[in-house]
């Protein structure tokens, strides 16, 4: 059940978040915010801190809305958002298999390759069969290009982590949207490793209840942050990315993987959520180690997923995640 904390986090998140898009995007202070004295020169009377769930809801709605008019990038999301509803209301499986289609080729442009969605269609499949081949080489395994029987990124962890123990003895970790098979597996050797396990989100069955880009807690508490597969679904990445060195002491990792499209040089950034890739804001490209860098990390792939066998990635039940320790300095 979701207790009075967990909603005022959220309530407080989602300011935050609208505040970000208006540093972002100044035009959209005609609606209404809060940022400076952006919005008062519109209307004094409004403030995002005065507002109420149901207004910011409506207002990030809105300005969601607003933001394809003039930034291209957000264009091809709200196609897919569109496309999206459209097959899950669609009655008939002919229209669902258009919808697909559709929804393949936009992803195509933005430079999003969903091999086993775009194999269905032989001709699409044949159009990026290049940028598959761009992709696999900088990214270092044939994700795209070979089908794989598992994409549990919990398991891909477990199966790294466990080969690595020696890393995480007597540190304090903190997970990020903890993976179901991941936590489990540091529960159990917490104590054998004597590290201390703490597990954040926004809400949910987590020891901290917290915004990662205005995190609640010390500067310098941790070891090590794991965090994957959660940057692209915040609007202001960068917060959240500066937030983990904050609390990271001098010479801990932040340890930490996202979509990327390894043939694009730099990030797509839609900035609306994507509700076709999981409400993304972004398909990250071949410059995420540089966001990190320009933090202040020090970005050292982990190639060792990469590298392991077809052989020991199938037994183990995983892929080759691809994945980056960034370290805070000491």
């Amino acid at each position: 059940m979701t207790n009075s904390k967990e909603i005022l986090k959220r309530l407080n998140a989602r300011r935050r978040e609208i505040e970000a898009m208006i540093h972002r995007f100044p035009q959209l202070a005609t609606f209404g915010g809060s940022v400076e004295d952006i919005a008062k020169d519109v209307d004094p009377h409004i403030n995002i801190r005065d507002m109420d769930n149901d207004d910011l809801q409506a207002l990030f709605k809105a300005y969601c809305e607003t933001i394809p008019t003039f930034h291209e990038p957000a264009r091809e999301a709200q196609i897919r958002n569109a496309l999206f509803h459209f097959r899950n209301a669609a009655q008939t499986d002919e229209l669902r298999k258009k919808a697909n289609r559709a929804l393949a080729k936009s992803d195509i442009r933005s430079g999003v390759i969903h091999s086993v969605i775009v194999r269905q269609h032989p001709d699409l499949w044949d159009s990026v069969r290049d940028l598959v081949a761009q992709h696999d080489a900088a990214y270092g395994a044939s994700i795209f290009s070979r089908t794989w029987e598992s994409l549990s990124r919990g398991k891909a962890l477990t199966y790294y982590f466990a080969s690595h123990e020696n890393l995480l003895e007597g540190k304090k970790i903190l997970h990020i949207a903890p993976e179901g098979e991941a936590r489990d597996w540091f529960q159990s050797r917490a104590s054998a490793l004597n590290m201390t396990y703490t597990t954040l989100n926004l809400g949910g069955d987590v020891d901290f209840i917290e915004d990662l880009t205005a995190l609640d807690i010390p500067d310098q508490s941790f070891d090590w942050i794991i965090s994957h597969r959660v940057l692209e679904h915040i609007f202001d990445d960068m917060s959240a990315i500066r937030e983990t060195y904050r609390v990271l002491k001098p010479g801990g990792i932040f340890n930490v993987s996202v979509p990327e499209s390894m043939q694009l040089p730099k990030s797509e950034e839609w900035l609306i959520p994507d509700y076709s890739h999981h409400h993304h804001y972004r398909q990250y490209g071949a410059n995420f180690a540089d966001l990190l860098s320009s933090a202040g990390f020090e970005v050292e792939p982990v190639n060792w997923l990469v590298k392991q066998s077809i052989e020991k990635l199938d037994a183990a039940g995983t892929y080759p995640l691809r994945i980056y320790n960034a370290q805070r300095p000491d």
